[in-house]
């Protein structure tokens, strides 16, 4: 739906406001999460598109300090933070801002705009028919330009990131591989994992990655 957004007593933004998530924590409570995409001109912190996310379950703690945690180590993360939010005057508590990741969060955190690929194939994102294996075939993947809009010639890196790791390395693969790579950037990745003896990503969902078309990593 249309609507207006204030902060802090700041001059209106138009928005548009949606219902988030398509799982029982998001929607079937009282407290119900919410996505904003603002107007171009009209953007909050950077930010066209935020999720506020009814706090209702320890994960979402876990996910703000996580983020915070993967900055200090010099990853790329959304912004993250705790906002009080009154909807039609009512006052709704404490919900988590967080972040829709697209170039603003690229170019906040001194990237190149370049393709985000994302692959999350889970629930309604799943494949009927085939494995749901993202390193096996890129056409699983959602691959986005750095304004999130689809875009075919964007998706070839991708796809030869997808044929190195689906087969066994050679020297030759292997070296193409580690050029491709940021590994440093995977090497932190590896420390966040281990720092917070957790690890949510695998072969079926929670992957994004970022294609620097400068350093060609």
């Amino acid at each position: 739906v249309p609507a207006t957004l204030t902060i802090d007593g700041e001059a209106a933004r138009t928005i548009e406001l949606r219902r988030r998530g398509d799982t029982y924590g998001h929607w079937g409570r009282a407290k119900r999460s919410f996505r904003v995409r603002t107007a171009q001109d009209q953007r909050v912190g950077g930010m066209r598109t935020f999720h506020l996310i009814a706090p209702e379950l320890d994960a979402q703690l876990e996910n703000a300090l996580g983020y915070r945690l993967a900055r200090r180590l010099g990853l790329l993360a959304p912004h993250c933070e705790f906002v009080r939010l009154h909807v039609d005057g009512e006052d709704h508590g404490v919900f988590e801002l967080t972040e829709a990741i697209g170039e603003g969060t690229l170019r906040r955190s001194g990237r190149m705009p370049g393709p985000i690929f994302e692959g999350d194939l889970i629930g309604r994102d799943a494949w009927r028919g085939i494995d749901n294996e993202l390193f096996t075939n890129a056409g699983t993947w959602d691959g986005g330009a750095d304004d999130g809009a689809a875009r075919t010639d964007a998706i070839a890196p991708l796809r030869e990131l997808v044929e190195l790791v689906s087969r066994p390395l050679d020297a030759a693969r292997a070296a193409r591989l580690a050029g491709m790579l940021d590994l440093p950037a995977f090497a932190r990745f590896s420390l966040l994992e281990q720092l917070t003896q957790s690890n949510h990503v695998d072969h079926f969902h929670n992957w994004k990655l970022h294609w620097d078309p400068w350093r060609r990593r």
